[in-house]
């Protein structure tokens, strides 16, 4: 099910969001966690090469590289959370594909 607005549950997470410090990745971390946790929002493709589980980073701090993919349980909009722990870069984000 997809659709191109978010709807009610997901509406908060449905805009870039940009990690360009360990702080604000951390908060960008416990919100995406926090609405997995409530089953907003679950992962998906999780067969990638750089797939990263949320659970994990939470339990045991993050990797070199960070990559997962979501979908909102309720509408099916879909998003992006990238992120280069180790080298840094401004382009580390959340974002709604």
């Amino acid at each position: 099910m997809q659709n191109k607005d978010s709807c009610s549950f997901c509406t908060e997470l449905n805009q870039k969001y940009s990690a360009t410090s360990p702080i604000k990745l951390t908060k960008l971390l416990k919100k995406i966690f926090s609405f997995k946790e409530q089953g907003i929002i679950e992962e998906i493709n999780i067969a990638s090469e750089y797939f990263t589980p949320i659970d994990d980073i939470i339990k045991n701090g993050w990797s070199d590289i960070i990559y997962s993919e979501f979908e909102c349980n309720y509408c099916g909009k879909k998003f992006e959370l990238s992120a280069d722990t180790y080298h840094g870069n401004k382009n580390n984000a959340w974002v709604v594909k």
